[in-house]
C-alpha cells in the first residue's frame, strides 16, 4: 500500500512539474541545439547549482566546469533510459527562481523530442526527478529550521522552569524568615513585658532606698 501511494504521488510530481519543462534550440559553448529546460521557482540558483553538482555523480560520468561558458560537461554519462551520452548543463537564475537547461549529446544528433520521442521522455523524468530533489531538499531545511525553532523554545520553557523553581524557593525561604520573624516578634514582646516587669520592680527597689535614705 505504502508503495502504491509513494508511486500515486510521484506520478501526480510529475504532472505538476511537465509544465515547468521546455524544449527549444539554445546556444552553448560548442553551438546551438535542442535543449531541455527546467524552471524552478522561488529557488536561488547556488542552492540549486549546489544539488545539480552532486545530483550528476549518480551518471558516473567525468564531470567538468567550464567557468568561462559557466557550463558542467559530463563526458561518457549514462542515463537511465537514454543510455551513454555527453550532457552540457547551465544554470541561471534570478533573486526569485532558477532555470536549469541541459543538453544532451546522443553522438549523432542532439535529444529532441520530434526524433527521439522515448528517451526525451526519459530526459524529462530525470528532470522531474532533481525538481523533486530540489524540493526535498528545501523541505529538509525547513524541517532543521523548525526543529531549531522547537530546540530554542525547549531551552526558553526549561529556563522559566527554572526560574520558577527558584521563585518557589525565594518564597519558601521568605515563608520561614516571616515566620523565624514572628516568633521573634513573640518572643521579644514577652521580654519587653519581663523588662518593663523589672524596670518597675528596681523604681520600687530604688525609692525604697531613697526613702531609707531620707529617713537617716
Amino acid at each position: 500500500m505504502k508503495n502504491i501511494f509513494t508511486a500515486f504521488l510521484f506520478l501526480i510530481s510529475l504532472t505538476v512539474l511537465s509544465g515547468q519543462i521546455s524544449e527549444q534550440e539554445k546556444s552553448m559553448s560548442v553551438g546551438i541545439y535542442n535543449s531541455l529546460t527546467l524552471e524552478l521557482p522561488d529557488t536561488q540558483r547556488k542552492f540549486a547549482e549546489n544539488l545539480w553538482k552532486k545530483y550528476l555523480k549518480q551518471f558516473k560520468g567525468k564531470t567538468r566546469r567550464n567557468k568561462k561558458a559557466k557550463e558542467y560537461f559530463t563526458e561518457n554519462g549514462n542515463v537511465s533510459g537514454i543510455g551513454g551520452v555527453n550532457m552540457y548543463s547551465h544554470l541561471s537564475g534570478s533573486k526569485t527562481s532558477t532555470e536549469l537547461t541541459i543538453w544532451i549529446d546522443l553522438g549523432d544528433d542532439y535529444l529532441n523530442s520530434y526524433a527521439h520521442s522515448d528517451q526525451y521522455t526519459e530526459a524529462e523524468k530525470m528532470l522531474m526527478r532533481f525538481a523533486l530533489e530540489v524540493t526535498r531538499e528545501k523541505i529538509r531545511i525547513e524541517l532543521d529550521e523548525e526543529e531549531k525553532r522547537l530546540s530554542k523554545l525547549n531551552k526558553s520553557l526549561k529556563k522559566l522552569e527554572r526560574a520558577n523553581d527558584n521563585y518557589h524557593r525565594d518564597i519558601r525561604v521568605a515563608e520561614e524568615k516571616i515566620k523565624k520573624a514572628e516568633n521573634n516578634i513573640k518572643e521579644n514582646e514577652m521580654s519587653q513585658e519581663e523588662t518593663r516587669s523589672s524596670i518597675e520592680q528596681q523604681k520600687a527597689a530604688i525609692e525604697a532606698v531613697k526613702k531609707r535614705l531620707s529617713d537617716i
